[in-house]
């Protein structure tokens, strides 16, 4: 009988890291999909780690910040030890402001998009990529994901 239960717990365990590391990594992905992008700065510099934070800014722009974030999900997982929490985290100094929906110090004549000239990406201090902001709607998101599976 408690090897019934043992193998019980066990297949729990299983099945709600499976779901957290899910949900992590649909969080990062909608993260970074709902990410406005003027230079591509902010859209890159969401950072995930394990059971601590950082204060880590990418000064590079990388060609896929979702997928450094899920190996590193991945890694921490296979790894066997117990998870207490996945952080995702933008450490720009204006990344409140845009996950606030508004945009950062809004130009005058707008953000220069080549072949298209000038382009204003807000209006009235509101993004127009992101004016809900992006960690809300892009958990939201996440969790609509999680249920489908």
């Amino acid at each position: 009988m408690a090897n019934e239960f043992d193998d019980a717990a066990d297949w729990l365990q299983d099945e709600i890291d499976y779901d957290v590391e899910e949900l992590a990594m649909n969080c990062l992905g909608e993260f970074v999909r709902l990410s406005p992008v003027d230079e591509g700065r902010f859209r890159n510099n969401w950072i995930v780690t394990v059971d601590k934070e950082t204060n880590r800014i990418r000064d590079e722009v990388v060609s896929d910040p979702v997928k450094l974030g899920r190996a590193v999900i991945k890694r921490a997982i296979k790894s066997g030890n117990p998870l207490d929490y996945i952080m995702i985290q933008n450490n720009l100094g204006y990344a409140a402001v845009i996950d606030d929906g508004l945009y950062p110090s809004p130009p005058e004549k707008g953000s220069y998009i080549k072949g298209e000239g000038f382009v204003k990406l807000s209006q009235g201090g509101y993004s127009r990529q992101a004016p809900n902001g992006v960690t809300t709607p892009g958990i939201k998101a996440a969790l609509e994901q999680s249920k489908g599976r």
